[in-house]
C-alpha cells in the first residue's frame, strides 16, 4: 500500500464559513446543498414528473446505502426516509429523519428541497454526513410507483461538508504555465511517465495562484489517473543535462531506459492533481513563489487495463501565476512511505494497517509560531480504504488533523480544511493508512506498483510472501512490527536521516460521540 499525504501551509489563521454551497450536476439531475450548524439542506431538480431518489452510500452501490425519496403524487408532496440492504426497493425507515421544506413540478421536472441532521444516530437506516468521501447515488423514475429505475441513475463522490471556492473562477487574469506530456499511452496496466519541464522566464518573483489538469480529450479523461510536478534540485554542472530532457518525450519514471536521465534529482513534491480533482484556487492573501529557471520533473500516472495500443493524447498541469504578488508565501509538506518491497500487505488479509512518520527533526525548523494549513491531498493505491494524519505535541494527541474512513482511490480531490489547523515547531504527524473488506488473495493484486521484478534465489518476491506460513501469530507479529516498531525516516531537503515511531503521549484521541450525548 503506497501512502502519501501533501499539505499546504501558509504562516497565517484562514477563516472559513461553516455555511456554504456546492453544487453536483448530471445530465438530467441536478442537486446542490448547503450546510448550516448540524443540518444539511438539499435541494433537486430532476427531469420527471415521477419519483425522485436521492442516496448516501459509502461504497458506492446501493447496498447499505441511505437512500430519500420524493416527489408530488396526485399533487400532493411527499419525502420518505429509505435505506437498502441490496438492490431491491429500498426499505421505509422505522425513524424518519428527512423534513420536507417543499416539492412541486410542472409539466416535465420535479423540485424537491429537504433538509437532516450530519448525524441522525438511526445507525439502522441512516448514514451520517462527516468530512469522509461519500457518494452520492441519484436515480428517478417515470411515475411515483417505486419500481426499477432503469438507466435513470447514476452516482458521484463527493466530500460533502468541504468549502468551496467559486463555480465558474475567472482564470483570464491569470498567466499559464503549462507541464504538458503528449505521448502515446504505453500498452501495459499502469505506467508512471516522467518528464522534465523548466519554469517560464519572468523577470522578477511571481506568484502561482492555483493550478488545474489538461484533459482536453475522451482518453487523457479515462486514462489520466493521477500527476505531480515535483522541483528539481540540480547539482552543480548539471544544468546542461537538464536542459537535454527539456524536449524529451520522456522515460519510464522507475525503469527509465536511458540511465542519463535526470529524474532521480526532483524529489521535492510541488503540486499534485489526481482523478476527481478540479480547479484548484488558493486562498486571496497567498502564492506559491515562481522564479525563473527552476527545473520540473511532471509525473503522470496513465491507467490502461486492457493494454490498448497505440492511443496517445495530450496530459499534464496547468499553473496559473499573477506578478501581483500576494501578502504570503505559500510551502508544502509531504508525509509517506517510499515504495519498495516492505510496503506489503500479507495475502488473504482483511485488515492492515500501514504508518508513516514526520517527526521533530522534519517540524523543528518551523517558524515560531508556526504555519497555518490550508489545503491537503491524500492518496494510496486500490488497497488503501482509510486514511488518517495523526498529531502529537507536547505529549499530548491533538484532534486528528485529517480523517478519511472511506477513501476512495478513483476520486482524489485536493481538498480544504474546514477550520484553521496549525501545525507548530516540535509536532510530530504520523500518517496511517488502513485496508478492511475481503481478503486479498495475493499480496499485490490490487496494487500493481507493488509488483516489483525482485529475484531472490529464483524465485519472485511474491512467491517468497506466499510461501509463508502465515498463521495468526505470524500476521500479529508482523503487523505489529510494521506498525508500532521504528522506522528509517528521511526528512527532505535536509537529509535528516532518524529512526522514528509513535512518540510517548497520553491517550489516543478518541472523536466525542455526537449520539452518546444526545442519549444522556
Amino acid at each position: 500500500m503506497n501512502l502519501l499525504i501533501k499539505i499546504f501551509c501558509l504562516a497565517a489563521i484562514l477563516n472559513l464559513s461553516e455555511t456554504f454551497q456546492i453544487y453536483a450536476d448530471v445530465e438530467k439531475y441536478n442537486v446542490k446543498w448547503e450546510i448550516d450548524g448540524d443540518l444539511i439542506t438539499f435541494s433537486i431538480e430532476a427531469e420527471t414528473t415521477g419519483f425522485v431518489g436521492l442516496g448516501f452510500s459509502r461504497g458506492g452501490g446501493m447496498s447499505g446505502a441511505d437512500i430519500v425519496v420524493g416527489g408530488v403524487r396526485n399533487g400532493v408532496p411527499y419525502l420518505e426516509d429509505r435505506h437498502a440492504i441490496s438492490r431491491s426497493t429500498p426499505i421505509l425507515d422505522e425513524e424518519q429523519n428527512v423534513e420536507l421544506i417543499e416539492a412541486f413540478e410542472n409539466d416535465t421536472h420535479t423540485f424537491i428541497k429537504f433538509s437532516r441532521k450530519l448525524e441522525t444516530c438511526d445507525e439502522e437506516g441512516d448514514v451520517a454526513i462527516t468530512e469522509d468521501t461519500i457518494s452520492l447515488i441519484w436515480s428517478f423514475g417515470a411515475t411515483d410507483d417505486l419500481v426499477y429505475h432503469g438507466a435513470n441513475r447514476g452516482s458521484r463522490s463527493v466530500n460533502l461538508l468541504d468549502p468551496q471556492g467559486p463555480e465558474n473562477p475567472d482564470l483570464s487574469k491569470y498567466k499559464v504555465w503549462e507541464l504538458r506530456t503528449v505521448k502515446a499511452m504505453p500498452a501495459a496496466d499502469t505506467t508512471y511517465w516522467c518528464t522534465i519541464h523548466k519554469s517560464p522566464n519572468v523577470p522578477r518573483k511571481q506568484h502561482i495562484v492555483g493550478f488545474s489538469a489538461i484533459l482536453e480529450s475522451p482518453s487523457a479523461y479515462v486514462h489520466t489517473h493521477h500527476m505531480e510536478a515535483y522541483l528539481c534540485h540540480v547539482p552543480p554542472g548539471m544544468e546542461s543535462v537538464f536542459e537535454t530532457y527539456l524536449n524529451h518525450t520522456g522515460e519510464d519514471c522507475y525503469y527509465p531506459d536511458d540511465p542519463d536521465f535526470p529524474g532521480h534529482f526532483c524529489e521535492s513534491i510541488a503540486y499534485g492533481w489526481a482523478i476527481g480533482g478540479e480547479v484548484v484556487l488558493f486562498p486571496d492573501h497567498v502564492g506559491f513563489p515562481l522564479v525563473s529557471g527552476e527545473y520540473f520533473k511532471l509525473e503522470v500516472h496513465y491507467n490502461n487495463p486492457n493494454h490498448l495500443n497505440d492511443v496517445a493524447f495530450d496530459t499534464g498541469l496547468k499553473l496559473y501565476y499573477t506578478e501581483d504578488l500576494r501578502v504570503l508565501d505559500a510551502g508544502r509538506i509531504a508525509i509517506g512511505s517510499e515504495i519498495n518491497f516492505t510496503q506489503m500487505i500479507p495475502p488473504n488479509s482483511e485488515k492492515f494497517v500501514t504508518v508513516a512518520h514526520c517527526d521533530v527533526s522534519c517540524t523543528a525548523e518551523l517558524p515560531e509560531n508556526g504555519v497555518a494549513l490550508f489545503n491537503f491531498l491524500i492518496h494510496a493505491h486500490l488497497s488503501g480504504k482509510k486514511l488518517k494524519v495523526r498529531q502529537f505535541r507536547n505529549g499530548e494527541e491533538l484532534p486528528w488533523l485529517i480523517n478519511d474512513e472511506h477513501y476512495d482511490f478513483n476520486f482524489q480531490a485536493t481538498r480544504p480544511f474546514r477550520k484553521e489547523m496549525r501545525l507548530m515547531p516540535g509536532d510530530h504527524l504520523a500518517l496511517a493508512g488502513g485496508r478492511t473488506g475481503p481478503p486479498l488473495n495475493h499480496p499485490s493484486d490490487t496494487d500493481p506498483i507493488v509488483e516489483l521484478p525482485l529475484e531472490m534465489q529464483g524465485r519472485t518476491f511474491s512467491q517468497v510472501v506466499e510461501s509463508v506460513n502465515w498463521t495468526p501469530e505470524v500476521r500479529e507479529f508482523y503487523q505489529k512490527v510494521t506498525r508500532f516498531d521504528r522506522h528509517d525516516a528521511y526528512c527532505r531537503p535536509s537529509g535528516v536521516q532518524v529512526k522514528v515511531g509513535y512518540p510517548p503521549h497520553g491517550e489516543d484521541y478518541v472523536p466525542g460521540d455526537v449520539c452518546e450525548r444526545r442519549r444522556r
